[in-house]
């Protein structure tokens, strides 16, 4: 397993909504803050530096959506179960 984390801060004057999209190698087991896991097949183009067959790897999606007010952070994670020789 991996745990995978983002954060990111709104410097403007004004509120901005952002959606955030994480495509990852594996199968998303956990999103915090909200986020969203879409699992999908297979998909080569993550495993592309990968030395064993990794078709018994899924891959993920994971989406989360806020709005920053002015000065605000968001930050969010995820844990990632894959499968390696």
């Amino acid at each position: 397993e991996k745990d995978v984390s983002l954060s990111l801060a709104n410097r403007k004057a004004e509120a901005v909504e952002v959606e955030i999209v994480c495509r990852l190698g594996g199968e998303a087991i956990e999103a915090a803050q909200g986020g969203r896991i879409a699992l999908k097949d297979f998909a080569a183009g993550d495993w592309t530096n990968y030395s064993a067959h990794p078709a018994v790897n899924k891959h993920s999606d994971v989406t989360w959506k806020a709005t920053l007010k002015p000065g605000e952070s968001f930050s969010a994670s995820a844990k990632v179960r894959f499968f390696v020789n």
